[in-house]
């Protein structure tokens, strides 16, 4: 069965990943990654990681998994770091973090 890795797509367009997505093999399996808190994107441009997740969220057979910084293997201080970050973020941007209802999904039925 062939696994395909798609790393750091934080900043691949709607069509990209929809180019991508749509030529998975019948046997294959494919895990695609990227950090949504350091999208380099034009102010006018969305990503097209963002759009994926939110799409097919409810789709049978597609899981998500978000990490948060529980999840950091660091020093001790980069959670502290990244929570600081981002509550500067959420109060410059508040438009971007409308909650997406993403739950941590147990591993797709094959």
């Amino acid at each position: 069965m062939p696994l395909l890795f798609w790393m750091k797509r934080k900043n691949s367009t709607d069509l990209q990943l929809k180019m991508f997505l749509t030529r998975i093999g019948a046997n294959a399996k494919a895990i695609i990654t990227g950090d949504m808190t350091q999208v380099d994107l034009p102010r006018n441009q969305k990503s097209g990681l963002a759009t994926a997740v939110r799409i097919l969220q409810n789709i049978d057979g597609i899981a998500h998994i978000q990490l948060d910084e529980e999840d950091v293997v660091r020093h001790r201080l980069v959670k502290h770091i990244l929570r600081a970050y981002n509550r500067e973020h959420e109060k410059e941007f508040p438009e971007q973090h409308a909650p997406i209802p993403i739950t941590k999904k147990e591993k797709p039925k094959e």
